[in-house]
């Protein structure tokens, strides 16, 4: 991760102050907690609660436009009664252009989703069964459309910004239509047409569209970067995060209500079906069918042909084997959910009282064999909610359309990724032979192993990993290479790879832990998860300290010599004499309290830019910005420039042995 250091003071300021008045993460979890404890105990209460906070963002923005207007009428009086033509009427712009942003920010505008329109004349079972849900549900579908989603979706399209009138967008996923039978499907589709029910609060609906439109005016607001702004980003700084975490309750209870309407439709048999089989299904396509077809650039240059097809087929043909089905399961159902999730867990959805529960758990946190054996019973395409609803003729057209765009979507970039395949391997090769005349170095060997995992199997690459581990055991990048390749084979000795790797690099646990956490917990290793769960919060409390400390390189920072080696200096070298404007470029590392296992590197540039005036700043700027986003390094960099307010910095980063690294 990079930051472009902005060097106003003032605007430095300001976002200091506006991430102090914001929430973390554990603050945001815990008011949504206490909302979700409100709603439950004294609904009506919760209601007038957060109608009355988003009233509250209603108020502010009410009255900072009221003063603009009351300002803009006094300046158009002042201008008439003085007599004052011409370029005097310019400084109207001054309150006309803050008011053209809020009145943008605030007519929310959503594009219309993309994908395969079907009509009622092209699939009249599935227009059946939505007529069917949206007499049962009070609510209208305007328009259906189909995509590659392994998901299901309605999206309200507002046709008058603020003022509603929504257009209602049925997007439905091929793969899982393809994954479901008719009637869990029917409880999937009553679900998502819930969400749209007359039969629901117009209040709640109001308020969950609200948390959206806060959080647009936000980045809005934030992306116009004029100091008239500061009270707006400083009030909805600390006001929309607050909205959203107590607002998020009600978006939770939402989709069980959508839950409970799916169920008086579908029966619960079915609901419960549907939520079980997403996770299974979910594994399959994310982890075995698009990883292959994924592995398919190594050999070939363009995408494969019939990819969605080929979908079909393996969907029709798959069945986990039991120990596999009870596995996934046990994971969903133990899965706790994200704080900022809108959706329960899954064992809320199916167990936790908003129904009478059709499934039933085993001593081992699994369903009972009878419902195991009907979700884990393969589909054939005939017996999909695809074939049934669709109609054979539009699934095959839609299989091709959505094949056929696939492709194109994606066929640069697959050249790019074979190209880039062929690179590897040639470099591959190379160290090879480098290898046969002389023993590679612990660089090279890293190199090695990461060629071999991208071009070659699973297999090759453990290999490689513990060709590592032989000459060097305390390799953390082994240690955790092996380690994650192991997980589904050799659990306990994957564990003990990991615990290795963790301990000599603290930033790995970071990546570990969610793997770990529920591969843990679903083994009785109780004891050891928690350790490692009180092991994360302690990281990521670290972490977030590390980033403030990193976030503020001024005059006052301690600085030390860059650290980096002749490669990435003449990489960086290569990159500055591509950019005229760079006159010079000084690197150095900000010494860290937190986290020092992770050097911050500090690029400071003296740039003559082509512009003038206020143009050289946004040329500056944008250069700056440009360097952040595309640099490739092994640090965490911001990039400074020289100007007037960093004098001090300046002085300081020269006084570092060997900073300058590029003068043109």
């Amino acid at each position: 991760m990079a930051v472009f250091h902005a060097q106003s003071p003032f605007m430095a300021r300001l976002n200091a102050l506006c991430e102090k008045v914001s929430l973390s993460d554990e603050k945001f979890e815990a008011l949504s907690q206490q909302a979700e404890k409100e709603l439950t105990e004294n609904r009506s209460l919760y209601m007038g609660k957060v109608i009355a906070l988003a009233l509250v963002g209603y108020a502010f923005i009410l009255a900072v436009v009221a003063a603009l207007l009351a300002l803009l009428y006094w300046m158009v009086s002042f201008l008439i009664h003085a007599h004052v033509h011409g370029g005097g009427y310019k400084l109207l712009i001054l309150v006309l252009v803050p008011l053209w942003v809020i009145a943008k920010s605030l007519w929310l505008k959503m594009p219309e989703p993309t994908g395969i329109p079907v009509t009622r004349k092209d699939s009249p079972a599935l227009f059946e069964l939505i007529d069917e849900l949206s007499k049962k549900l009070n609510t209208r579908v305007d328009k259906v459309i189909l995509n590659d989603d392994y998901n299901a979706a309605v999206v309200q399209i507002p046709r008058l910004g603020v003022l509603g009138f929504h257009k209602n967008i049925l997007m439905l996923g091929l793969p899982l239509m393809l994954s479901q039978r008719p009637l869990p499907f029917k409880a999937i589709l009553a679900h998502e047409l819930g969400h749209l029910s007359g039969n629901h609060s117009k209040s709640s609906a109001w308020i969950y569209n609200l948390r959206r439109r806060w959080g647009q005016l936000l980045n809005t607001i934030g992306e116009a970067g004029d100091h008239f702004f500061a009270l707006f980003l400083v009030f909805f700084s600390w006001f929309s995060p607050r909205f959203s975490a107590y607002s998020l309750a009600l978006a939770r209870a939402h989709e069980l209500e959508a839950d409970a309407e799916a169920v008086k439709i579908a029966g619960a048999d079915n609901f419960s079906h549907s939520m079980l089989a997403l996770p299974i299904y979910a594994k399959f396509y994310y982890k075995d069918f698009w990883p292959s077809v994924h592995e398919e650039v190594k050999t070939a240059p363009t995408p494969p042909e019939a990819v969605f097809t080929r979908l079909q087929q393996s969907t029709a043909s798959f069945k986990s084997e039991t120990t596999s089905l009870e596995e996934t399961i046990r994971e969903a159902l133990e899965e706790k959910g994200s704080g900022t999730d809108t959706h329960p867990p899954l064992r809320v959805r199916l167990l936790q009282g908003h129904f009478q529960p059709y499934i039933k758990l085993t001593e081992q946190n699994s369903v009972d064999a009878d419902v195991l054996a009907e979700v884990g019973r393969p589909i054939a395409t005939q017996e999909s909610a695809a074939y049934q609803y669709l109609g054979p003729a539009v699934l095959e057209s839609t299989l091709a359309t959505i094949t056929e765009d696939w492709r194109k979507q994606r066929e640069e970039a697959w050249q790019l990724g074979y190209d880039r395949m062929q690179e590897m391997k040639q470099a591959l090769l190379k160290l090879e032979e480098k290898a046969a005349e002389k023993e590679l170095s612990l660089e090279d060997l890293r190199v090695r192993a990461y060629l071999i995992c991208e071009t070659d199997n699973e297999k090759a690459c453990t290999d490689a990993y513990l060709h590592i581990l032989e000459k060097y055991p305390e390799d953390a990048g082994a240690q955790y290479g092996v380690g994650m390749l192991l997980l589904e084979k050799d659990f306990d000795a994957a564990f003990e790879h990991l615990k290795k790797a963790i301990k000599s690099s603290s930033t790995i646990l970071a990546k570990v832990a969610p793997t770990l956490l529920p591969l843990l917990k679903s083994r009785g290793r109780t004891g050891e998860a928690e350790a490692l769960e009180n092991d994360l919060k302690e990281y990521y409390r670290v972490a977030e300290m590390a980033r403030k400390e990193r976030n503020s390189v001024s005059g006052d920072s301690l600085l030390e010599p860059h650290g980096l080696n002749q490669d990435e200096i003449e990489y960086l070298q290569e990159v500055f004499r591509a950019l005229p404007t760079i006159k010079e470029a000084y690197a150095v590392r900000k010494f860290v309290k937190y986290l020092p296992d992770c050097p911050y590197l500090v690029l400071a540039l003296e740039v003559k830019p082509e512009s003038k005036g206020s143009d050289a700043a946004l040329e500056i700027a944008g250069l700056a910005r440009a360097l952040v986003d595309n640099l490739q390094l092994s640090y965490e960099f911001c990039v400074s420039t020289f100007d007037m307010g960093t004098g001090k910095l300046k002085r300081n980063i020269l006084a570092v042995e060997d900073s300058l690294i590029y003068r043109q």
